[in-house]
């Protein structure tokens, strides 16, 4: 069977790389300060196998960044500044206990989220939200704490989430001729549905990423990833002249379909440095 398939004329030895301003407001995923109450070691990195000399008294650290653990492990890492630069230090849920630092954010769960009393483990309660959009208003440790109707509770952390979710509604008009839809904001998964050119309502915008609900689904597209109506049709072959990336739709945040090594293709499209080749 044949499909199409979208080329972009580089090869697998170039990268592409956006840099973009953080927002200054932003949330982070971990809090931005933390008080020892004991003496902690430190760490070149991340790992256990390279530890510093530097061991911290008991004082207020500001946090610059987290790595999780391999999700066996009670602990985190978190990036610190110290006279002697930059370090890292493992921290438990016990380390930030009593520790609350208050955020504004609104959160979108993906998937199912455990509720739990307190920011521990073992507070869990059982309960379970589905997917939606909660308003959290602490952060203590991994933990986001946010309001319920049995009132106060904390859902951890998870990349099951989205902070800072805007939630004013828009009408949002797509203009391609194809425009992928996504049960999740990754456009390397498989589709949902295809859109053509409409005017959808928006309920909540994350980033490039809409939510939105068609024909009663919740789906999620990108306008940056899209096939525009100009393109070109074309009836030529090329050839790949080298290893070359293949993609779902001509936009580098879409799915990736393999490599192909040096041949001749067919073109049946392009659009920009793009080319819609057919490959058995």
């Amino acid at each position: 069977m044949n499909r199409k398939t979208w080329l972009f004329a580089i090869s697998l030895m170039s990268f592409f790389l956006v840099f973009g301003a953080i927002p200054a407001d932003a949330t982070n995923s971990y809090p931005s300060t933390i008080t020892l109450k004991h003496s902690t070691n430190t760490y070149e990195a991340p790992d256990d196998k390279d530890p510093s000399n530097v061991k911290l008294s008991p004082q207020e650290l500001h946090i610059y960044g987290m790595r999780p653990s391999d999700g066996h492990s009670a602990f985190n890492w978190y990036r610190i500044t110290t006279w002697r630069g930059e370090k890292w230090v493992k921290l438990t849920e016990a380390d930030f206990i009593g520790q609350e630092e208050l955020i504004v954010s609104d959160v979108a769960l993906l998937e199912k989220t455990q509720l739990y009393d307190a920011p521990k483990s073992v507070s869990a309660t059982g309960k379970w939200l589905g997917k939606m959009t909660v308003h959290a208003e602490a952060i203590s440790g991994s933990f986001l704490k946010i309001g319920t109707d049995k009132g106060p509770k904390w859902i951890r952390i998870s990349p099951d989430m989205l902070l800072d979710v805007q939630t004013q509604p828009i009408d949002l008009k797509l203009d391609a001729a194809v425009t992928p839809a996504y049960a999740r904001p990754d456009g390397t998964l498989k589709t949902v549905t295809e859109l053509g050119p409409q005017v959808v309502h928006a309920f909540e915008q994350k980033d490039h990423w809409y939510h939105v609900r068609i024909n009663g689904t919740n789906v999620w597209v990108n306008p940056d990833i899209a096939i525009p109506v100009d393109v070109t049709k074309q009836a030529m072959t090329a050839d790949v002249q080298q290893k070359t990336m293949m993609f779902a739709y001509p936009s580098f945040d879409s799915k990736p379909l393999g490599v192909i090594a040096s041949q001749k293709v067919k073109v049946v499209a392009t659009v920009g440095g793009w080319k819609r080749i057919e490959s058995d």
